[in-house]
């Protein structure tokens, strides 16, 4: 598999699961190295359009807030989770949640108290690895969804994207790829890794 992005080439030697990809790339030397690409630019090192208002964070925290399970898409294994804007919990954005390349999870339909994304600890994916299977290489990979854990996913990094309900318009989702990103209206975004 290789991808060409301007005068350089990254390759995939091998074959290798999505959690143990390397890349290498040819130098200006000519010779093959190893490379590891910034997530926010292409490999010729020009920023991704958008991107440099993406906050990177370990935690992702929206307590007192309802989030709910609005879909999972089995063939391209995608989760979204969902908190509304509503009158309950005094809020006014829309906040959705994207993690790709689901391979194990718990979930509650509901998640009344808000989310808490963060990776599972030592102690806690042990368990979580007993229990269900998961390979050790898959601890970077599992993520607890609650302060006190209980729901969890064996996925990709968790990504997130907040705006004001209001100001969406027309606009259904903020995880829509017939739609623009980012869009004409103010929008705060992330990813937890």
């Amino acid at each position: 598999m290789a991808a060409q992005q301007s005068d350089k080439l990254a390759v995939r030697l091998e074959q290798h699961t999505w959690k143990s990809i390397e890349w290498h790339m040819t130098n200006d030397g000519g010779e093959v190295v190893r490379v590891h690409p910034q997530r926010f630019k292409y490999s010729s090192g020009e920023p991704v359009p958008g991107e440099e208002k993406m906050a990177v964070m370990t935690d992702f925290i929206r307590e007192g807030r309802l989030f709910r399970v609005s879909g999972f898409v089995p063939s391209h294994r995608q989760l979204f989770l969902t908190s509304e804007a509503t009158l309950v919990d005094r809020t006014t954005t829309r906040i959705e949640i994207y993690i790709g390349h689901v391979e194990l999870m718990l979930l509650k339909p509901y998640y009344e108290n808000g989310l808490h994304i963060r990776r599972a600890t030592a102690a806690e994916f042990g368990m979580l690895s007993e229990q269900h299977g998961i390979p050790e290489q898959d601890a970077v990979y599992t993520w607890m969804l609650e302060r006190d854990g209980g729901s969890f996913v064996v996925g990709g990094n968790p990504s997130w994207r907040e705006a004001d309900y209001a100001l969406m318009g027309e606009r259904q989702a903020l995880y829509d790829p017939r739609e623009p990103w980012p869009p004409d209206f103010p929008t705060e975004w992330g990813l937890v890794g």
